[in-house]
């Protein structure tokens, strides 16, 4: 019995060792369906992994679009805790925004999941001591409320990055 309880232990051990040799690595974070943080980067997406921006260039360069009544389109993808993917597509004519918001793959939404859509005509941001926020102001339409919510949050550090990064240019 005492040699069955050691072995028992030492398999433990052992299997514990394994599962920790990868302290200090960052574990990939696992989504559900077909569209992978990598391959939201890949297309070109900016990026929101649980507070890590990627693609924020992409973002950077809508901003001074719209400053400049210039069109473009740009999409933002959060991830939820689970995984899931959200999506905040924003496609400015020169005259106002189509802002479109998609949390129609997020299986932990609740009811009334879906594409909503309206339309904007400003994108506000107002900077403080967290870093810049953008929303949107100025929407009409069935679904005024939905472009009224849209909130994106370029963090003070990113914020720092983003001009130096300018400066260098």
């Amino acid at each position: 019995m005492r040699i069955l309880a050691i072995a028992t232990f030492i398999i433990g051990a052992a299997l514990a060792m394994t599962a920790c040799n990868g302290i200090g690595k960052q574990m990939p974070i696992q989504t559900k369906g077909s569209y992978s943080p990598e391959l939201a980067i890949k297309n070109g997406d900016v990026v929101n992994l649980h507070g890590k921006l990627s693609n924020l260039e992409k973002f950077d360069s809508f901003v001074d679009n719209f400053a400049k009544g210039k069109s473009d389109q740009i999409r933002i993808t959060m991830y939820t805790i689970e995984g899931d993917p959200i999506f905040y597509d924003l496609d400015y004519n020169g005259k106002v925004i189509d802002y479109t918001f998609d949390n129609s793959k997020d299986a932990f939404g609740g009811t009334g999941k879906g594409k909503q859509s309206s339309t904007c005509t400003k994108l506000e941001q107002k900077s403080d001591d967290k870093g810049t926020a953008y929303t949107l102001t100025g929407c009409s339409g069935d679904n005024s409320r939905v472009g009224e919510s849209f909130y994106f949050l370029v963090p003070t550090s990113l914020s720092l990055i983003t001009i130096t990064r300018s400066l260098r240019t």
